[in-house]
């Protein structure tokens, strides 16, 4: 069966007559956590290593009885087993077809695959067989990614106000790498047997360098200084930080003075409109934000986030571009 929806739901109350969980597509982070959801559901809390067998895709390819074995069997110490095997893909189809007809002792399979395009064989397979389950992975939108940060949190027996997850959603999108170091980095900082984060706590965390010299490059841009851009836009890249993850900043920004400018202009006051904003603007930004409302119009405004568009587009075709590139791209739309 096809399952929609946000895949950690579905993992922590599969379906009764589902045995087999196929987790697929290009959200690797999501992929991990609903594997860890699966294993935290599937498995008994007493469960011993028998009951936990773990299997590699191409090496059952090459020696389906690896599966067929595990499958009939009976572990040591538990009667069903979660039969786990990492980088699944289409020349299992068959086997699994076969596998899942055999009398078995009420064992779970849990499929770990990659990007899994409509044609392929795994993922039809999947969607179509009555005791198994094809769950999607895509990258996160609003809602999913706010829910995947807040669950991050309570594994931690930690919670965290809505204003501090819009926050880290506005400063890092969907950079997983950065997110759950900062979510580590604030349980530590707030401490505590069940700690509760806040705005402030987020704010505070991420003033370190690279995110001071990504407000640098942001100010650069809007305040149309070439030669500053050049300077943090170079650092960044030594740095290591991201073309999506500067991209992604330069949105947010332009994006919060749009928001701004539309407001004002359907008869807003322009301090109600600020007030409104979400998190809210740092007090020490607020002159240089009120000084950039009035150089950008919305037109401009709709260039830089239509060029923010384009380099993000081809970040995730062709990796990561040249800086020149984005450069002369940035250059173009603040009309130096």
């Amino acid at each position: 069966m096809k399952i929609s929806g946000d895949p950690l739901r579905f993992c922590a109350a599969p379906d009764k007559n589902v045995r087999v969980i196929l987790l697929y597509g290009p959200n690797r982070a999501l992929i991990e956590e609903a594997v860890a959801t699966a294993k935290q559901k599937l498995l008994p809390k007493d469960a011993d290593d028998f009951a936990h067998v773990v299997l590699d895709g191409d090496a059952v390819q090459r020696n389906p009885q690896l599966l067929l074995d595990e499958w009939a069997s009976f572990g040591f110490f538990a009667a069903k087993k979660l039969i786990h095997i990492k980088e699944a893909g289409d020349g299992l189809s068959r086997l699994l077809a076969e596998a899942t007809t055999l009398p078995d002792a009420g064992h779970m399979l849990l499929l770990e695959a990659g990007i899994l395009g409509p044609k392929s064989t795994l993922r039809a397979w999947a969607e179509k067989a009555e005791t198994a389950a094809s769950v999607p992975c895509y990258e996160f939108d609003g809602p999913a990614l706010t829910r995947f940060i807040q669950a991050q949190f309570q594994k931690y027996n930690a919670a965290i106000d809505g204003d501090a997850v819009a926050m880290l959603i506005d400063r890092l999108g969907g950079d997983m790498s950065m997110l759950q170091g900062v979510i580590a980095q604030s349980i530590d900082y707030v401490g505590g047997d069940k700690p509760k984060i806040t705005l402030p706590d987020i704010e505070k965390l991420l003033v370190d360098q690279a995110d001071q010299e990504l407000d640098w490059l942001v100010q650069s841009v809007a305040d149309s200084k070439a030669d500053v851009l050049d300077r943090a836009l170079h650092g960044l890249h030594d740095s290591g930080v991201t073309m999506i993850a500067i991209t992604r900043a330069l949105q947010n920004y332009f994006y919060r003075l749009r928001t701004v400018q539309a407001q004002t202009k359907s008869g807003m006051s322009q301090e109600a409109a600020l007030a409104q904003l979400r998190p809210p603007l740092f007090f020490k930004l607020k002159p240089h934000f009120v000084r950039h409302l009035s150089r950008w119009p919305m037109e401009r405004i709709d260039r830089v986030l239509a060029e923010c568009l384009y380099l993000e587009s081809q970040c995730k075709k062709t990796g990561t571009p040249e800086v020149a590139l984005v450069q002369q791209r940035l250059l173009r739309v603040m009309g130096v």
